[in-house]
């Protein structure tokens, strides 16, 4: 199809950016194609792009489990233009080519990544020849090289062998830089031609009174990885900064600054070590160091403050004040080009932009927008060539933020403000941003903690999110752009993080009407929303006003009544439509942070603490009256409302069962120490729909079931191993107990990484999960218990493994981090909130649990147990490796779908 029949290639243009941000996935999957196109397009205008996801919706394959049928992922042509995942650990730095062709990240997992920007795939993974983390990455100016290295070293480590050179363009190791002590604190700068490196080293040498630190400078050549001198101590102590520069005769220099006990600028010859010039501001009496310099892609101004802004002419070793203001603070300095440098002082909110040749100021920018606006320390700023964005940095935050750069006085100095933009967020703390520019537009790339990096459309962010609110006048949550950009880092974590203490006690999903509905709590606990189960679409959304948030929502027998309490409120709401009962919420005279609702009677439980549960008050919500409170002695980490009105606490030492109508203790299960030989405690639970059986996992990975009618222990076993912290203490071990609709297995999610399914009968291990990186925080079965789902701390994908032969069958990318995973298992379907507020829903692929229905699970020994006392040792079966193949069915489904693709290309 032509391109003229589109107007503006706007569908070719939305297609395009779903390919590109969908990139990670389809890489992994190639019938995940299906996924990221429903996921990203279900809303999108267009006949060409309808026929699209129809086709998609239509295909069918045999590779991925679960099917979106909602607009679920964060919507194409916006202000995210894609996201990188393949790091399995922390990604701590990135950095970009000049061209803007590549970038090169470095992560905790010791691998260095060279992404191809423009088609968002890895071009080359660069490993083996780390034994830690990567911390830093620098890429030469001719844009061939990324040198990856660690320079926070311990005093008892060697790492240096382990600044190593690599070729961008085929992803070999091309040389290594020896002869470090792989402990320093500055970054490695270039000579503007490439051909030379250096930074500084420090060395503790010992004698015979003491030992002494001696800092030096560092250099090699890039061409043969030979060193140009072995140290070279430049000052009496610390240097602070060196640079590379070329003098006029084309001699190359060394430029190094000193610290207060030597805070001199000094000029050496580059292969001689002999220095050239000294300077220092000898106007003053006592002399003030500069921190850091910045030098120009030429090689001959060199940028610094010693008492005010001023240049350093290598050519002739001239100083040039640009200011006659004096601050003696520290300054990042920043050249946008070779006619333009720009100063920041730490302590001030005004940049100040000189013009280097004409030596004079013309720009002045002001800052006071990012001290307002008050995102935490600020570490840094960057600014894109066209002088139209900054992007800031700031301390222990999970976010960079955008500022529009508009001028509002012309004059001889031009001034201008910036204005706050976007957050440019993440799942967990941004370590390091860079510019990306190419020829066409300019992005912003961001390395996070959640192991992904992002790039963002900061060319046009007006247009970008526009285009973003085009594509969602709501989002998935029902809140819009404006309300979701004031999220603060406590309302982005996971809730399990959040409200550890209590995320088995509080509902923020509840399935009406059979599961015809389900509400859903959002993540800051301030709206509410109502969604079509089988549609996949928002109902209706009701905005919380009261001053706490809300703690939890529930159900009365039926699905009649929906209910949502926060602080001392409490509101009813009609399930079919979500409007309140009443005009406004009922006040309590208990300020509580959860509620339970029980389903089998009127009788609710309302939560009492702050940080964790402290006391129970039961209460009737039809007549709404309190009939009786409870204090337990122990945090509970589960609370069940059996039929009878019994409410039982699982309390982290102890099981107590209590009546609701007037809290009289039925029985109270304490485990002093020496029970069953062990000092842990209670840390999740679940229970079986007859009420008979409890099943609880402990800190010590302990498995154990309790007769619920009597509370006495029946039977245990070692489910996990044991692990300790940094700190030598054990951590939770395990994490999440659920069970299967027909209460025939369990599964268990454990900081060992892994999650393992077991008979409920026998305690049999049936398989063990495997692919986690981190600690398995969610492992949930699908309704027909044909799948199991498990999410770790800090993923941002969950992944599904077959509960018939144990194998992984894809990853779900999220994007951003899972927040809760609801099973409805009368309809079959699974829904899935994130962090950024989204709601997705998907479908059980039915081709593939055909198959799984099929495939009659291993038939393993029964391991010996511990009964009632007696200690023997469970054995582990390890998980069976089997290939998908892919059917004729499947790839012709496929082709249809790029067929879609063709036709709209």
């Amino acid at each position: 199809m032509a391109l003229a029949n589109y107007k503006e290639d706007d569908e070719l243009r939305l297609v395009s950016d779903t390919l590109r941000v969908g990139s990670s996935a389809v890489r992994e999957n190639p019938f995940n194609l299906i996924v990221e196109v429903i996921g990203r397009l279900k809303n999108a205008k267009g006949k060409y792009i309808q026929k699209l996801v129809a086709d998609a919706e239509m295909a069918t394959t045999n590779t991925v489990p679960l099917i979106p049928y909602n607009q679920c992922f964060p919507p194409a042509g916006g202000l995210l233009r894609t996201q990188f995942l393949g790091h399995t650990g922390e990604v701590m730095c990135v950095q970009a080519t000049s061209d803007g062709r590549y970038l090169v990240s470095g992560s905790m997992d010791r691998k260095a990544i060279v992404w191809e920007l423009e088609s968002s795939t890895i071009l080359h993974t660069m490993e083996g020849h780390h034994a830690k983390a990567i911390h830093d990455v620098a890429i030469t100016p001719d844009n061939l090289m990324a040198v990856t290295y660690n320079f926070r070293a311990k005093q008892d480590e060697d790492r240096s062998n382990e600044i190593n050179v690599w070729n961008i363009e085929t992803g070999q190791l091309f040389i290594k830089l020896l002869g470090h002590t792989g402990k320093g604190y500055t970054r490695i700068r270039f000579s503007s031609d490439s051909k030379f490196a250096v930074c500084t080293m420090t060395a503790r040498i010992e004698n015979d009174y003491n030992t002494e630190t001696h800092y030096y400078a560092k250099a090699w050549n890039m061409e043969n990885g030979q060193e140009l001198f072995r140290g070279l101590e430049c000052h009496k102590g610390e240097i602070n900064d060196v640079l590379l520069g070329r003098a006029s005769n084309g001699r190359n220099l060394l430029v190094t600054c000193g610290d207060k006990d030597d805070p001199a600028i000094k000029i050496w010859d580059l292969f001689t070590g002999q220095i050239l010039k000294e300077i220092l501001d000898r106007r003053r009496r006592q002399n003030h160091p500069t921190h850091t310099m910045e030098i120009s892609s030429n090689g001959r101004y060199v940028a610094f403050n010693f008492f005010q802004h001023a240049l350093l002419d290598v050519h002739t070793a001239e100083i040039i004040d640009l200011t006659d203001d004096e601050d003696r603070s520290d300054c990042q300095i920043q050249f946008l080009t070779d006619r333009e440098v720009m100063f920041k002082n730490v302590d001030k909110w005004d940049a100040f932009i000189y013009n280097v040749e004409e030596q004079k100021l013309v720009k002045r920018v002001d800052l006071n927008d990012i001290r307002k606006k008050n995102f935490g320390k600020l570490l840094g700023l960057l600014v894109t060539d066209d002088f139209k964005t900054i992007v800031s940095k700031h301390e222990d935050v999970k976010y960079a933020i955008a500022w529009k750069v508009n001028a509002y006085a012309k004059s001889e100095v031009e001034r201008y403000e910036c204005k706050f933009q976007a957050k440019l967020a993440h799942d967990g703390q941004v370590n390091d941003t860079c510019i990306v520019g190419s020829q066409t537009s300019v992005f912003a790339g961001t390395a996070s903690k959640d192991n992904s990096i992002k790039v963002w459309n900061i060319d046009n962010i007006d247009k970008a999110l526009q285009q973003e609110k085009e594509n969602r006048a709501l989002d998935a949550m029902g809140v819009t752009k404006d309300d979701s950009d004031n999220n603060d880092d406590e309302t982005r974590k996971p809730s399990y993080d959040r409200r550890f203490n209590f995320r088995q006690i509080t509902y923020r999903t509840r399935t009406l009407e059979n599961e015809k509905y389900v509400a859903v709590l959002d993540n800051m606990g301030k709206l509410i929303t109502l969604y079509d189960v089988m549609a996949g679409t928002l109902v209706e959304h009701h905005k919380w006003t009261a001053r706490e948030p809300v703690g939890g929502i529930d159900i009365t027998p039926g699905g009649k009544k929906l209910f949502a309490q926060g602080g001392k409120a409490l509101m009813e709401y009609d399930s079919n439509t979500l409007k309140p009962v009443y005009s406004e919420a009922k006040k309590l005279d208990l300020n509580a942070t959860g509620l339970r609702i029980s389903p089998h009677s009127s009788s609710a439980v309302f939560i009492g603490g702050r940080h964790e549960m402290e006391q129970v008050y039961t209460y009737d919500v039809n007549n709404h009256w309190y009939t009786g409170e409870y204090e337990p002695k122990t945090t509970p980490r589960a609370i069940y409302l059996l039929s009878g009105d019994r409410l039982l606490l699982v309390c982290m030492r102890n099981l107590t069962m209590i009546t609701m109508t007037d809290c009289h203790l039925i029985y109270d299960q304490e485990f002093v120490p020496g029970w069953e030989g062990t000092l842990e405690y209670i840390l999740c639970a679940t229970i079986t729909k007859n009420e008979r059986l409890l099943i609880t996992g402990w800190q010590d990975g302990a498995v154990k079931l309790f007769n619920v009618q009597t509370g006495a222990g029946v039977k245990n076993i070692k489910a996990h191993q044991e692990l300790e912290n940094s700190f030598g203490s054990n951590v939770h071990v395990i994490t999440e107990i659920n069970l299967s609709s027909t209460d025939q297995f369990f599964v268990t999610g454990s900081c060992d990484k892994t999650a393992k399914m077991w008979d409920l009968t026998s305690l049999r291990l049936i398989h063990i999960f495997r692919g986690h990186n981190t600690t398995v925080m969610m492992a949930r079965i699908s309704g027909d218990n044909q799948f199991v789902l498990t999410v770790a701390r800090n993923d941002l994908n969950v992944k599904v493994h077959s509960t018939s032969n144990g194998n992984l069958l894809t990853n779900i990318i999220a994007y951003t981090a899972i927040d809760n995973i609801c099973i409805l298992p009368i309809t079959n379907r699974i829904l899935m909130t994130t962090t950024d507020n989204r709601v997705m829903f998907f479908k059980v692929n039915q081709v593939i649990a055909q198959q799984q229905r099929s495939v009659r699970p291993a038939q393993l020994p029964p391991p010996q147990m511990q009964v009632q006392g007696q200690t023997q040792q469970s054995q582990q079966i390890p998980r069976r490796q089997a290939k998908q193949q892919n059917t004729a069915t499947g790839m012709s489904s496929l082709d249809n779908v790029g067929s879609s693709l063709c036709t709209i290309i």
